[in-house]
């Protein structure tokens, strides 16, 4: 019997070459265990590098801050830095966390901080709209199949989504990439996935404005980073459409490589 795991080995070959940076399996070329493995991964992971908030985490809290949120629900949350870091710039909004890796869970929750274990399926728990705002951080690109997060996400927010991933330029399991100030081809990090999310949620979520711009981090998929953050276009108003513009231009073309994992 084939190893649950061996979604990383060579029955994923041949590979698709995007460009000379990266290489991608196609979907069609993911084995039916994919889903499973890639949990089983990431959900065991451990998280002892997860804990302290980076610049992206600071970012992202002076955003929520000068949006005036009330609560903010971050889907697969880790160890919590990010929700760390929020708090201290919203010391009043209601801050909820996910995370499907019990050492995550664990350590953010010895941090004080209000978090759940658990994927995808404990969305169905909240009502329609219950967050002001809701966040992913290189977390939608560890879902072999995004779509339906995007949407759960998508109704339990209020007025904002805010997601922090990489976009290759091709969908698909990234395998080889390249990274670092001398762009060396390294491995990819296992069942990590490249989604066009700010078209997926184009396409799915009409009701939804969507900010979408390149950014780098230094992670091994940091030079293909992209925010997207949506606006449900019903509850925000001009003032704050301008804001996240800014925000995202500001942060992503005059700030210049963010520093973390």
């Amino acid at each position: 019997m084939r190893e649950v795991g061996s979604a990383t080995g060579s029955d994923l070959e041949p590979q698709t070459s995007v460009n000379e940076e990266v290489r991608v399996v196609p979907i069609d070329r993911f084995p039916p265990y994919e889903s499973f493995a890639a949990r089983r991964y990431w959900s065991t992971l451990d998280m002892t590098n997860y804990e302290s908030p980076r610049d992206w985490s600071m970012w992202i809290a002076k955003l929520f801050a000068s949006l005036n949120v009330a609560s903010v629900f971050e889907f697969g949350c880790g160890a919590g830095r990010n929700l760390l870091a929020i708090s201290n710039r919203c010391p009043n909004a209601n801050l909820v966390g996910v995370d499907i890796n019990k050492d995550g869970v664990r350590r953010a929750r010895n941090q004080g901080l209000d978090v759940r274990e658990g994927g995808e399926e404990i969305l169905s728990l909240w009502m329609e709209r219950h967050f002001d705002a809701c966040l992913t951080v290189s977390v939608m690109d560890h879902l072999p199949d995004p779509e339906p997060v995007l949407v759960a996400l998508a109704r339990v927010s209020n007025r904002f989504l805010v997601m922090l991933e990489p976009w290759v330029g091709k969908t698909g399991k990234v395998t080889m990439n390249r990274t670092g100030s001398e762009r060396v081809v390294v491995p990819t990090t296992p069942y990590s996935y490249s989604w066009d999310l700010a078209r997926m949620a184009r396409n799915l979520l009409s009701e939804w404005e969507v900010f979408s711009s390149p950014c780098v981090i230094h992670s091994n998929l940091g030079p293909y980073y992209k925010l997207v953050v949506l606006a449900r276009s019903d509850e925000v108003g001009a003032d704050a459409h301008r804001t996240l513009a800014d925000s995202v231009s500001s942060w992503c073309h005059d700030s210049g490589p963010l520093k973390g994992n």
